[in-house]
Order: structure tokens, then C-alpha cells, then sequence
């Protein structure tokens, strides 16, 4: 193994065991803020790594870029280093119409649309995330959320995401044309780039994993993706939605990932005196 990570530009000691994951810009800058920050890596093609403690805690932050490949890449590298605990937050493109700007879903499962998901193990292994670090991560939310989300009533949900390879499109265009794929659309709370892949490397890695995706777009409200990110925007009201949903997800996977170490070391500690 190399002694400094091709993509990552990390090296042993650079990061925690537990990690947290995106592509989004915003998100990054307000877990920098959360965590008080004793290691900066930068990377190569996107990638940024900031490392350092959050009530006691050492955690680290990474930025990929956008999509499938960039979370394969660094849950690989990352976890050659050590890192075995992975939440990641991005942005979905709402189908249901139930959803509103800003809300968060939890994802409790994946279909495969996506290339990295379907290369990495066969279409028949699940794309699912850790039980253990998403029922910690209700348990969190459930606790968290009154505070979090008092002044902007943001939503959080749970249930089965779309991922796919696909940005502007919206997500599929083929949900417009095909009749099964109309059905399934009904079942899937939001279109993402990278929860499959990252639940299915987690599988075979294994690795706990768990994904949250803010809702950015929304095929009822006929809001495209990448639209409430310009500076331009006409929906300055949603914007400021959109951006404390990002804020209350990016918390709430920072306080999961504190109590997800708390409880392994609790748990260590009782298995050394049984």
C-alpha cells in the first residue's frame, strides 16, 4: 500500500475512524465550523480532507467530488488508513411530492442506478446501510431535531432512495417513458448520485455506512436540480431553506458520528472486563 493515497493525498494518521462524506460545498464549510480542526489534507480531482475533535471526539470531514466515483474512492482509500464509520450527506431530487425543500431523507435502502454500485458486487446483494448506525442515527434525530429545527421546520423522513449516474436531467428521463419504472418512481422518496454505492461498498467492505440527502429539487414543484444553488436565484425564500436543511443534516451526521464512537467504546470497554 502506498504510504500517501493517490486521490485522498492522505497517509496513516490523517484520519479518524469515523468519517463524514460529501460532495457539497456548504456542507463541508459548516462541519468545518462544527469541528475544531487540527489537520487539513488537500487533495487531488476535488478531494479535501479535514481532520480534528468535536466535543472530545476526532472525526474527519471529507470532500469528494460529485457522484459515485468520487465516494468509492475515498471509502477505499480512507478505509486502507483506518476509517470504518462513514455518514454521508448530499443532495436528492425530490419525486415525492410530499417532500419539501430543505427536508432531509434518511435512506434505509438504494435501487441501483448507478455504474459503481453494480460493478462493485453483484445486482443481487442489497444496497443497505448499517442497522446499527441508522437506528443510532433515528435514535439522534428523534432526540436532536426540536433543537435543530425549531425556527425552520425542517422534515426528516426515512425510506428507499433512487441513485444514479445522472445530474441535470433530473434523474431519469426514462421515469417519464417506461411503465415500470413510473411504478417504482412511486416508492422512492428522492433521486441521488451515490447512497448505492456507497451502502453496496460498505457491504463488501464491511463498513458501516449511512446516507442522508437534502432535498435540493423537486419534480412536483418543478424546481430542477443545481437551480436554488445559483446566486441568481428567483426563489431566495426556498434557498434559505435549502441551506438550513444542509445545516441541520450536516449537525445532525456530526452528533451521530460522536455518539456512534462513544457507544464502540463503551462497548470495548465491557467486553475487556467480561
Amino acid at each position: 500500500m502506498p504510504l500517501i493515497q493517490p486521490f485522498t493525498k492522505c497517509r496513516h494518521g490523517d484520519v479518524g475512524s469515523h468519517v463524514l462524506l460529501t460532495w457539497v460545498e456548504e456542507v463541508f464549510d459548516k462541519a468545518s465550523e462544527l469541528i475544531n480542526v487540527e489537520n487539513v489534507v488537500e487533495g487531488r480531482g476535488g478531494f479535501k480532507t479535514i481532520t480534528g475533535f468535536y466535543r472530545g471526539i476526532r472525526l474527519s470531514v471529507v470532500k469528494t467530488p460529485i457522484g459515485a466515483h468520487g465516494t468509492l474512492i475515498a471509502v477505499e482509500e480512507l478505509s486502507k488508513l483506518g476509517a470504518r464509520v462513514f455518514v454521508k450527506v448530499g443532495l436528492g431530487y425530490a419525486l415525492s411530492p410530499s417532500l419539501k425543500i430543505g427536508d432531509v431523507v434518511v435512506a434505509t435502502s438504494a435501487i441501483k442506478g448507478d455504474g459503481v454500485s453494480k460493478a462493485a458486487a453483484p445486482l443481487e446483494a442489497p444496497a443497505i446501510p448499517s442497522y446499527e448506525l441508522l437506528e443510532l442515527l433515528i435514535e439522534t434525530i428523534r432526540t436532536n431535531v426540536p433543537q435543530i429545527t425549531a425556527s425552520n421546520r425542517i422534515s426528516f423522513v426515512q425510506g428507499l432512495v433512487w441513485s444514479s449516474d445522472l445530474y441535470y436531467s433530473n434523474g431519469l428521463a426514462v421515469l417519464e417513458s417506461d411503465a415500470n419504472y413510473k411504478h417504482y418512481a412511486r416508492l422512492v422518496l428522492v433521486v441521488d448520485s451515490d447512497t448505492a454505492a456507497l451502502y453496496t461498498i460498505g457491504l463488501v467492505k464491511k463498513l458501516q455506512t449511512i446516507s442522508m440527502d437534502v432535498v435540493e429539487a423537486s419534480k412536483a414543484k418543478g424546481l430542477a436540480r443545481g437551480e436554488l444553488f445559483s446566486e441568481d436565484t428567483e426563489h431566495a425564500e426556498l434557498r434559505r431553506k435549502l441551506l438550513d436543511g444542509i445545516e441541520s443534516a450536516t449537525k445532525l451526521a456530526i452528533e451521530a458520528l460522536s455518539l456512534h464512537y462513544e457507544h464502540s467504546m463503551q462497548n470495548s470497554v465491557r467486553r475487556g472486563r467480561s
